[in-house]
């Protein structure tokens, strides 16, 4: 098992290609913007979008499970 790596990289080429975009994109937001900046987007957008589509995706999930 020493030759065998555990974790096959080999198997998900686009969630790699993804996720190293999402790290070097985060990476440049703070070099451009500055932590602060990145903190005041997160807060003031990001996260409202993502409580948004969370609660819109698990409405429609729910009414899909329940049959309405």
């Amino acid at each position: 098992m020493s030759g065998q790596n555990r974790i096959p990289f080999d198997r998900h080429p686009l969630a790699m290609l993804l996720g190293s975009f999402a790290v070097v994109g985060v990476l440049a937001a703070i070099v451009v913007l500055g932590p602060g900046g990145v903190f005041h987007l997160l807060v003031s957008f990001l996260l409202p979008i993502a409580v948004i589509l969370l609660v819109v995706v698990g409405t429609i999930g729910l009414m899909v499970q329940g049959g309405c």
